[in-house]
């Protein structure tokens, strides 16, 4: 796996207030990992939700009608 640098600026009051908490900059690369995976499952929700309504509208006897015809194929 290979790394890339980001560079950032933020106001000096916000690097006192960091440094007062204990809060490193190393820190940071948890919160945007946390934050990616957030935004990962929430992507993956939609996507699902889109899924799920177009499922909804196959019936449960076409979904048998089609597996039995992949059966009979083979």
């Amino acid at each position: 796996m290979g790394y890339v640098t980001i560079s950032l600026k933020i106001p000096e009051d916000l690097r006192g207030r960091m440094q007062q908490l204990n809060f490193k900059p190393s820190d940071v690369r948890f919160l945007i990992e946390r934050e990616t995976r957030a935004k990962e499952l929430e992507s993956l929700g939609k996507r699902v939700d889109k899924l799920k309504s177009a499922f909804d509208k196959i019936s449960e006897t076409e979904v048998v009608k089609l597996l039995r015809e992949d059966r009979d194929s083979r």
